[in-house]
């Protein structure tokens, strides 16, 4: 397990120049996980029952990790439909797990992770239905935990995306409001951990989005204070 996760951080430090060894990396990841999965049934005799069920959700989580990060590599290279199947492959083993396990976080995040990478590789064939599943989890998460900065982000991104399908459909009422909610969750993020410079750029892309929409249409039911108030505060937290 220490080796997966020196091959994650490994791919996550290639992953914007080889794509191609991040693949290979990545499939020796799923592989050894799925024997470590199956040695389980093999040996469980062998260690007590609360042991047996850490090192079996450890591993199950470290598995959705590398069939996610699959998916983005496989995405990347244009092998859509491969990553389509890698990321529902994800989803069809975490769902069963979660309902079994409703307070295992990391499994629940993971599993919005999926759909949100779903939703993503779809786009407007099923993108909405799949960006929605991902932003229920994880309004799950926020409201069942500590408001991680890391959970608010992820949920920003989801309403990120979703507010992106919205406007591509012409619905940018609604595409406006879930930004606005984007911006104000990732400015907590920001206000959490203030040197983060992965939240300070996804801010910015949320306020980028929100101006690019509101400079091509004039949405009457929305409150251009509201609105002005939300993109001062976020910019509030950038110069901090």
């Amino acid at each position: 397990q220490q080796l997966v996760e020196c091959r994650n951080s490994l791919v996550a430090s290639i992953l914007d120049e080889d794509l191609d060894r991040a693949e290979s990396l990545l499939n020796d990841n799923i592989a050894e996980l799925h024997a470590l999965t199956e040695s389980f049934e093999l040996h469980s005799h062998a260690v007590t029952t609360s042991e047996l069920l850490v090192t079996e959700q450890s591993v199950a989580c470290q598995l959705a990790v590398c069939q996610n990060n699959l998916a983005t590599v496989l995405g990347r290279k244009g092998q859509r439909d491969q990553a389509v199947r890698v990321v529902r492959e994800a989803i069809a083993k975490l769902q069963p797990w979660v309902a079994q396990r409703p307070t295992d976080a990391e499994a629940q995040e993971q599993l919005a992770v999926a759909n949100n990478n779903l939703g993503q590789l779809l786009w407007l064939e099923a993108a909405d239905e799949a960006f929605k599943v991902a932003e229920k989890s994880l309004r799950g998460q926020t409201q069942r935990l500590d408001q991680r900065s890391e959970t608010l982000s992820r949920l920003a991104g989801v309403l990120h995306n979703l507010a992106m399908v919205h406007h591509t459909q012409k619905l940018n009422s609604t595409a406006i409001e879930y930004l606005t909610e984007a911006m104000e969750l990732q400015a907590q993020a920001v206000k959490q951990v203030p040197f983060h410079q992965g939240y300070r750029k996804y801010l910015e892309e949320h306020r980028e989005l929100l101006d690019q929409i509101l400079n091509q249409f004039k949405v009457s039911n929305i409150p251009e204070s509201a609105i002005r108030r939300v993109s001062e505060q976020s910019l509030a937290e950038l110069s901090q």
